[in-house]
């Protein structure tokens, strides 16, 4: 059961679904592992989350479209993936629009989200503490805005990497950052969650086809996150049986 649900949470993945009570398990596990839609797509199945997931996913496109006329931002993660790495947005849920802007830009992006009607979850003055990375913004009736100006919101230990922000920011083209910097910190962020839903393969397996490995090793290497980028690729390797 866990290698079948494994191999069809990827897009594209084949397998056939259990007759009976395992195939109910099997569908309920999707939910929970976040790869339901991927699934359904895989097996031919009419998927009744995808109105709901595509109006979320055209919620977040217009409030990045409102914020980025006058903010220089990067979207992240969901609203990203969705629509460049997926074959359609609403196979990729979300519950907030991650955006990364530049360190030195998070006080015009605080004034920029309060002006339209975003209340933080941080006094003003916690954003300058030196220690955060990002703070959660929400307004009635919008998704939660995540805006990050590091682009790896961890709690470890930050001696243990050492991520370029200027070369991050250098090779962003066209809104979005590198693939293989997107791939690497997806690794990350992957690991720091325990590999918790299947949905981080999914996304990690499409940002990986067509990637230029020797960039993205040498990226891993620079950033120290050579260890996080093997983890993901043997579970990806394991699930994909490449």
């Amino acid at each position: 059961m866990n290698r079948l649900i494994g191999a069809l949470s990827l897009v594209g993945g084949t397998g056939r679904l259990p007759s009976g009570s395992a195939g109910e398990r099997l569908l309920r596990q999707s939910r929970v592992e976040r790869t339901y839609p991927v699934v359904c797509r895989n097996l031919g199945l009419p998927c009744e989350l995808s109105v709901s997931i595509l109006g979320a996913q055209l919620l977040a496109r217009s409030q990045a479209d409102e914020i980025l006329r006058t903010l220089e931002a990067v979207p992240l993660k969901g609203l990203d993936l969705a629509w460049h790495e997926y074959p359609s947005p609403d196979l990729r849920d979300m519950g907030d629009l991650a955006l990364l802007v530049r360190s030195g830009d998070v006080a015009r992006a605080d004034g920029i989200l309060r002006s339209l009607g975003y209340v933080p979850e941080l006094a003003p003055e916690l954003l300058r503490s030196g220690t955060l990375r990002a703070a959660l913004y929400e307004r009635e009736g919008s998704l939660p805005v995540h805006l990050h100006w590091h682009l790896l919101n961890s709690s470890w230990p930050q001696f243990m990497f050492r991520v370029d922000m200027d070369e991050v920011w250098n090779s962003v083209r066209g809104g979005r950052l590198s693939a293989p910097h997107r791939f690497v910190s997806l690794c990350e962020h992957a690991l720091k969650h325990s590999y918790s839903e299947l949905v981080h393969l999914t996304d990690l397996d499409l940002v990986a086809r067509g990637l230029d490995w020797e960039a993205t090793a040498g990226v891993a290497a620079r950033w120290g996150l050579t260890d996080a980028v093997r983890c993901s690729l043997i579970l990806l390797r394991d699930l994909t049986g490449r």
